[in-house]
């Protein structure tokens, strides 16, 4: 494990793995609702590209639920079940995840942290291994400012850790620059654009133009 540990610290920045990029773009539309102050609902359908636009990557429909408890924490879980596609065949993924989320505001700026742990179990009865998840607790930092009432720029950045010992490369990150656009109370849109990198045997760098939708019921 020590050896491990050295290998990736000083070997890897210096790009003895391969590099792989690629131009993604990823839609979704969301449908949110507040059974009241506390108790918030979304249902979101996504879609994502990949291999420069030429062929779809995932289709997914998640289902989340969010507590509030104050005015600055609230917790909250999801249910996803997605098709990836691996270009020569299809996988089915079922992914679970709890989430806490902190916030501050400060002036017009608002500091924004979410923890949130997942599990996916890829390719039930697909796979000999499906029943070993995929799971990584995720750490979000993000920053946005009011600029006006209806728009908001924000930045953000991402760190993946892997629970599972096999994914010790790194991990993967996301840097993330966007606005959301609200038309009223009960639409809005979010544009992005987001740089991620992966490591993993080989290092993957991801470009990826991103617009969703979300109408408050």
């Amino acid at each position: 494990m020590l050896k491990k540990l050295i290998f990736i610290l000083f070997f890897v920045p210096f790009g003895l793995f391969a590099q792989f990029n690629d131009f993604q773009t990823w839609t979704s539309v969301n449908i949110g609702y507040s059974l009241n102050k506390k108790n918030d609902f979304n249902l979101e359908q996504s879609f994502r590209t990949m291999q420069n636009v030429n062929n779809w990557s995932t289709v997914f429909t998640e289902l989340s639920y969010s507590y509030k408890i104050n005015k600055h924490f609230s917790v909250g879980g999801a249910y996803r079940f997605s098709f990836k596609n691996r270009l020569d065949y299809y996988l089915t993924a079922h992914r679970i995840s709890f989430n806490i989320k902190a916030k501050k505001k400060i002036s017009d700026f608002y500091l924004n942290y979410r923890f949130l742990l997942q599990a996916e179990y890829l390719g039930i009865n697909q796979r000999y291994d499906w029943v070993i998840p995929k799971s990584y607790n995720r750490h979000q930092f993000k920053l946005k400012y009011k600029l006006s009432k209806k728009i908001r720029p924000y930045i953000a950045y991402e760190l993946y850790l892997a629970i599972d010992e096999t994914f010790l490369q790194l991990g993967k990150y996301r840097l993330t620059g966007g606005t959301t656009y609200n038309f009223n109370k009960k639409n809005s849109i979010n544009i992005f654009y987001r740089y991620q990198r992966v490591n993993f045997l080989e290092t993957f760098n991801t470009y990826i133009l991103g617009i969703s939708y979300k109408y408050n019921l």
